[in-house]
């Protein structure tokens, strides 16, 4: 019996102590992720294709969504043509801090999902343009490195969500 206690008592202690690693190990690359996505943006304001493109999969599955309806890329030769099409549009744009960051990893930790908003300040025509950006990425692990799959951005409308629209509906229907 007492073998038998000594033994659950190992066990329990030793599932703690692999719990914790886990989650370390968990949080360690939820920052990799962080970073990556930092990276990525902060090479998107320098205008630096190369960079930016170094951080996407090497592999034939990559999609990403552009703000407007025609800009959808599934090569990597497609998304840097927009890319340098973006770029035409502004002299400088200046990215703040992710907020709203939401990341995902599975269980395997090769793949990883991450949802995220940023402040971005752009020159356009001699004029600062303020707009709210919204991110969707995927990353799969390769060789040892996070690269982008999948991703998708939005530009985030102000005034304009359903309880605001419906407000303005009540406000302007007749009352009987």
């Amino acid at each position: 019996m007492r073998n038998l206690v000594l033994l659950f008592s190992a066990v329990v202690l030793l599932a703690c102590v692999m719990q914790k690693k886990s989650a370390k190990y968990m949080e360690r690359e939820k920052s990799e992720v962080a970073a990556t996505l930092v990276k990525f943006w902060q090479a998107y304001e320098r205008k630096n294709l190369a960079a930016m493109s170094g951080m996407l999969t090497a592999s034939s599955d990559f999609t990403f969504f552009g703000s407007d309806a025609a800009e959808v890329t599934r090569s990597r030769h497609d998304w840097e043509y927009l890319m340098q099409k973006d770029w035409q549009l502004f002299e400088t744009t200046k990215f703040g801090e992710p907020r709203n960051l939401a990341i995902q990893i599975s269980d395997d930790r090769n793949l990883a999902s991450a949802v995220y908003e940023v402040q971005d300040v752009s020159l356009i025509e001699g004029k600062n343009v303020e707009s709210l950006d919204r991110f969707a990425i995927t990353m799969r692990k390769e060789n040892g490195d996070w690269r982008i799959v999948q991703g998708m951005t939005a530009v985030a409308t102000v005034g304009e969500s359903s309880a605001e629209i419906m407000t303005r509906r009540k406000i302007k229907a007749p009352k009987n």
